[in-house]
């Protein structure tokens, strides 16, 4: 376990940074990823079917049918079975999240700006250091599942060499 949590400075731009600019970087970091894909939810204008979005879509859905095929075809071969259930049901968060992120995005949005105006209304010294803690706690978070993703991404995406 780890005997000293990381600082602000190791996510954020700075150790004294306010907590509403920890927030927003918190949600400019978020968008790199989403908008390589076509996801660039929390910009106002974002248009949900663009082309890389599309392309996306279509991705997921031929690879949750090659892994259906490979079901079928390896339906003897146990360790292949489970291997293509696990990237399976990765496939069906693949469209969850799609579901839940761009095909509600206005409500996801919306979410945004009521945060940012809470944050805004209640700006003490007390409430400020709960939203530091609360951020740096989301921050952990979003590191440990950025590593989670990202070996679970490099497992899925080796399915088709193996």
């Amino acid at each position: 376990m780890l005997k000293k949590l990381p600082k602000k400075s190791t996510y954020f731009s700075s150790n004294a940074i306010s907590h509403s600019k920890m927030l927003q970087e918190l949600f400019d970091y978020t968008m790199k990823i989403g908008k390589l894909i076509g996801a660039n939810l929390l910009d106002a204008d974002y248009v949900k079917m663009n082309l890389r979005m599309g392309l996306t879509i279509t991705l997921l859905t031929l690879t949750m049918i090659e892994v259906c095929f490979n079901i079928y075809e390896f339906r003897d071969d146990m360790v292949r079975i489970l291997l293509c259930l696990l990237n399976f049901s990765a496939g069906i968060q693949g469209y969850i999240k799609i579901y839940t992120f761009v095909m509600r995005q206005q409500n996801n949005l919306d979410l945004k700006n009521r945060a940012e105006k809470f944050q805004e209304n209640f700006n003490s010294l007390k409430t400020s250091q709960v939203f530091e803690d609360c951020l740096m706690k989301a921050a952990h978070v979003g590191a440990i599942l950025t590593a989670l993703y990202v070996v679970a991404t490099f497992i899925v995406a080796c399915y088709p060499v193996i």
